[in-house]
């Protein structure tokens, strides 16, 4: 579990990163943030593992940020 935490924050702070680089560049942080998760989801590099995203714990993190926004 500890290592999914790990993933999952190394991967909000890469395209946290990369939505600063695309912003330099006058396109939307958005943009950078959707190429980070193609490039380090489960179908490409799978830095972000199938089992991460269905891990009940991440499930319940989506629903309260869901429910926040």
């Amino acid at each position: 579990m500890i290592l999914s935490l790990l993933r999952l924050l190394l991967t909000i702070g890469i395209a946290f990163l990369v939505g600063k680089l695309v912003s330099k560049i006058k396109l939307p942080s958005i943009l950078g943030w959707l190429i980070t998760g193609m490039v380090l989801g489960p179908h490409a590099m799978s830095l972000m593992n199938q089992q991460l995203l269905d891990a009940q714990w991440y499930q319940t993190c989506i629903s309260w940020s869901a429910a926040l926004a």
